[in-house]
């Protein structure tokens, strides 16, 4: 019955408070992803943030604007004329036609209320209690063994072209093939390649590193290099390069003094390959210094020496294929077995600086990034949005109360993946969407802690912004959260279920890491809308009393149970009840 203008100003002054103060939080909660060092984190973050700016400003300029310039438009269900903003003047309240009013139920009779009764009581506090202590517990234990998986094929469709390109392509070749490392050779003192030093080291150290091949990687893995070459079918090196012939063939140097060991007969096309570095003009030498098919050898080492030499002959690098599909989880451990016997055993080696670089170990490092700084964003994310909701909310209790809850849902939701995910929960016959992985994918925990942090806080808030204005109203602790949880209620319950559907069409997706990401936010989402928000909260704070309220600053009680006239409430009396 409240007049339009009246209603929006009231609104404004009241829920806009709550929807600033949530939506700032599950904001700043997202602004954790552009500290990441991998620019896909940096922009999903940053897209979401603009998003939830946006929205604010929308929710409070534009929607309250739009209702006062066509009234008619949004309140008149019958009218649906296009000229709402020209006529909205003509209407009058004498014209309106007056509705049949209908005997409502009493506020204090409906379900939303009688489970608040529930939800402040000591049977609720216990009860929670029992959940939160077992559920944590198993679920801690359960995280502990938490392993992700940094198998990059997870961010892959399963049935998409490309994988079965791969898939054919792997069958009939080695995967490794697909995606070879690049090991590069630098002389640590600067120089050439062709320091003796440099190329008898280097032939070392990609000797010892075919050695690290191992599985399949024995049978099919290959090396290949101008220094030489390994067949690791055989296990047996092919065409080891001697470092005077390496620079004869090179078609960058132009030397003939390997000619004079040559008979006479030999020296002019031995000569005029040293002025060409045309490798037709072997073919005529008789005695071919030492290697059969020595023609044929100069096309192939000039070739490689082309694609894997710098032009000032600075550096080369080395091709390591072994048998393991790029980006797999077995890759991203051999990838790193290598790296550590480049910065061991392989330093030993003094004239070579090695590197190890490739598809795989590019991944690595993008995946050591996230985590190296994951454990510190979280911490500093939770702590600065502890400091915020208790700003907001002017009370240490809420502030404490809301992080350390999220923090259990966080636990208990990642406990689950890790059964599904890593431990396969559901057993073989699970479908594609809830099959074990080998864990879970290494995007999902940093993008699902700040959805679930952020998404937590904001229902939060909405409760303990309505408990706030009760208890400034006058009534007494239980009865402010009593109906702070009823009033507050509907409107979040079907927000987390709808939340909740939107989440769940993730799980249709063909990729992996997005059916985990569906999953776990379905989790968080069902769990925070059921139990934090309608259960926990309100009976963990209800026997705090007092204590919910530092250092604000609350009237005396003057409502409670006595002052709302109803029976079916004379049970809500302050806490413990009778």
């Amino acid at each position: 019955g409240v007049e339009l203008e009246p209603a929006l100003e009231k609104m404004l002054a009241s829920s806009g408070h709550t929807v600033v103060a949530s939506g700032s939080t599950l904001a700043f909660c997202f602004v954790a992803l552009l500290f990441f060092p991998v620019q896909l984190m940096q922009s999903i973050g940053a897209g979401v943030i603009i998003s939830i700016v946006s929205a604010i400003v929308v929710n409070m300029t534009f929607i309250p604007a739009g209702l006062l310039a066509c009234p008619r438009f949004f309140s008149d269900f019958s009218y649906w004329g296009c000229g709402c903003c020209v006529r909205r003047r003509e209407a009058t309240r004498e014209d309106a036609q007056p509705l049949a009013s209908t005997p409502s139920k009493p506020f204090e009779e409906t379900f939303w209320f009688r489970f608040a009764l529930f939800a402040t009581s000591r049977s609720a506090l216990i009860l929670t209690l029992a959940i939160v202590v077992v559920a944590g517990a198993a679920g801690g234990v359960v995280v502990s063994r938490f392993s992700k998986s940094m198998d990059t094929m997870l961010l892959s469709p399963r049935d998409s072209s490309n994988t079965e390109t791969t898939n054919k392509l792997t069958k009939s070749f080695s995967p490794g093939l697909t995606g070879p490392y690049e090991l590069l050779l630098e002389p640590s003192k600067g120089g050439s390649v062709y320091e003796d030093q440099f190329w008898t080291e280097a032939g070392w150290l990609i000797g010892n590193v075919s050695h690290l091949f191992t599985g399949d990687s024995k049978q099919t893995g290959k090396i290949t290099s101008v220094i030489n070459s390994y067949n690791l079918q055989s296990q047996q090196e092919l065409s080891p390069m001697a470092l005077p012939l390496a620079q004869f063939l090179d078609p960058t140097i132009h030397d003939a003094s390997l000619c004079a060991s040559l008979p006479a007969g030999d020296k002019p096309a031995c000569q005029a390959f040293a002025s060409s570095k045309n490798c037709a003009d072997l073919q005529s030498l008789e005695t071919p210094l030492g290697q059969p098919g020595l023609a044929d050898g100069c096309q192939v080492f000039q070739a490689e020496a082309a694609r894997t030499m710098t032009q000032d002959r600075g550096a080369l690098y080395a091709s390591l294929a072994p048998a393991d599909v790029p980006g797999s989880q077995p890759a991203v451990e051999w990838s790193k077995t290598c790296r550590t016997y480049l910065e061991g055993d392989g330093a030993k080696f003094t004239a070579v600086n090695a590197y190890l670089s490739g598809v795989t170990p590019e991944v690595t490092d993008a995946i050591d990034g996230i985590y190296s700084r994951l454990p510190g964003i979280l911490g500093a994310t939770m702590g600065i949005c502890l400091v915020l909701v208790g700003i907001m909310t002017r009370s240490v209790a809420f502030a404490f109360g809301s992080v350390l809850l999220v923090a259990w849902t966080m636990v208990v939701v990642f406990a689950l993946g890790v059964g599904v995910y890593q431990d396969g929960m559901f057993g073989s016959h699970a479908p594609a969407q809830l099959a074990n992985t080998g864990g879970i994918a290494w995007i999902v925990p940093a993008l699902t802690f700040t959805v679930i942090l952020g998404l937590g806080l904001d229902y939060d808030i909405f409760l303990l912004g309505r408990v706030c204005e009760y208890r400034c109203e006058g009534y007494d602790d239980r009865a402010a959260f009593a109906y702070g949880v009823a009033k507050t209620g509907p409107v979040i319950t079907s927000a987390g279920i709808i939340m909740a559907i939107a989440f769940s069409g993730l799980m249709l997706s063909d990729i992996p890491m997005l059916n985990q990401f569906s999953m776990l936010q379905v989790v968080a989402v069902l769990l925070d809308t059921f139990f934090i928000r309608s259960l926990a909260t309100p009976a963990v704070h209800t026997p705090l009393g007092g204590l919910n309220w530092w250092p604000r600053k609350v009237p005396p009680i003057s409502k409670g149970a006595t002052a709302l006239g109803s029976v079916e409430v004379a049970g809500l009396q302050a806490y413990p009840d009778a």
